[in-house]
């Protein structure tokens, strides 16, 4: 049995895409993890306000190498450490697999200086690194954006990409019979799940929205968010008819069974994700996803196909420049029209044809169960051929 310790920013739960792994292990693997320090969780509040801010960078930066050292007990066989960089007595006492959605969350997001890109560097080669886990291939673009010569090729020969995988509640029939009873239903059920509003587009989402109904167009909106207060107050009774608001308080069984299902489109135009789990969960669930065309959401939702990807200039970062750029986080409160233009043009072409909403509704659900990518048996085999080549 290989005894794995996973190693993260533990200011809050683990992402659901961990879950997944410790829920459904590789054979032969038991993974140990650190329980959640509640304190530091104001960090990502601040980060979000004021994270184009420099000082606040800087002070994150510092305060979140500080808070979130976690110390090497013995009894493991290997680190399995989520976008962090392991402090220099650490790199040298256990063998460690690093896994990254992109390589600024190396800096904890704070941009990336030539010391911090020297100390990234040295801890990407170093001995004890056995692998670099990309989750996208935008995400190893990422990495290897940041080097050239014959340091990239030493870093590229460490990567391989494994794609977060959604494990389903439901076989394929089951699913596809549940949906093409919502799919009679007469209008557009939209959902959107996300707490970090702005970033995540709900400004132009409402005002598309609000948009078509005065179009007399007959959709609804399903938002589930903590902070959906921040962009619905800007809207009368009148203009929000038909929008329905929830707390995020609900698991994955009802998130499936009262939501995924009964909605007709996944929108959530996000300005800035590293692979959208969310988007995983809608199309396994025949739920054809708009999102803007960033980073490494074009690997999952193909344009025309299993959903629609937008166009947008208020990115943080690209295909074609992976890196973060030097952007104000407070772009992302005043919705950019583009998109809202877009969003309103994509949501009328659905309306008015229900053959096209089938016909991506099937293909969103055959993107996930047909593409071994996204297969849990495929991601286990590949991690579990990782262990072992580390341990050798």
């Amino acid at each position: 049995m290989i005894k794995v310790k996973i190693i993260y920013r533990n200011y809050r739960p683990i992402h659901s895409t961990f879950q997944s792994i410790m829920n459904s292990p590789p054979d032969g693997v038991k993974y140990f993890i650190n329980p959640v320090k509640k304190r530091p969780s104001f960090l990502f509040n601040i980060y979000r306000h004021f994270g184009g801010n420099k000082l606040v960078h800087y002070v994150i930066h510092k305060y979140q190498k500080y808070i979130f050292k976690q110390s090497v007990e013995s009894g493991f066989d290997l680190l399995h450490v989520v976008d962090m960089v392991l402090g220099p007595k650490e790199r040298n006492r256990l063998p460690y697999i690093v896994d990254v959605g992109h390589v600024g969350a190396l800096a904890s997001h704070t941009g990336i200086t030539n010391s911090i890109q020297k100390d990234i560097i040295e801890y990407l080669l170093h001995d004890n690194c056995k692998a670099i886990i990309a989750r996208s291939k935008a995400s190893a673009k990422s990495i290897l954006s940041m080097v050239s010569g014959d340091i990239k090729k030493r870093i590229n020969k460490k990567i391989k990409v494994i794609y977060p995988v959604y494990i389903p509640l439901m076989c394929k029939k089951d699913v596809w019979s549940t949906k093409k009873t919502a799919l009679k239903s007469k209008g557009l059920v939209l959902l959107f799940i996300g707490n970090d509003v702005h970033r995540k587009g709900l400004g132009e989402l409402l005002e598309a929205y609000v948009r078509l109904r005065k179009q007399n167009r007959n959709i609804s909106l399903t938002i589930i968010s903590n902070s959906f207060k921040e962009v619905t107050s800007r809207y009368s009774d009148e203009e929000l008819r038909g929008v329905v608001c929830h707390k995020a308080k609900f698991n994955i069984q009802q998130l499936t069974k009262d939501f995924y299902l009964k909605s007709h489109l996944f929108v959530m135009p996000s300005h800035q994700e590293i692979l959208g789990v969310v988007f995983l969960e809608a199309l396994s669930l025949a739920t054809p996803v708009i999102a803007i065309d960033q980073y490494s959401t074009p690997e999952l939702v193909k344009n025309g196909y299993n959903g629609y990807l937008l166009k947008s200039h208020n990115i943080t970062f690209s295909k074609n420049n992976p890196l973060r750029k030097d952007f104000d986080q407070s772009n992302f409160f005043k919705p950019e029209e583009i998109v809202v233009e877009q969003l309103v043009s994509r949501i009328k072409t659905i309306l008015d044809s229900r053959e096209l909403l089938v016909d991506v509704s099937k293909n969103a659900l055959d993107s996930i169960y047909s593409n071994p990518r996204f297969n849990v048996q495929n991601r286990n085999k590949m991690l579990k051929e990782i262990y072992d080549k580390a341990l050798i």
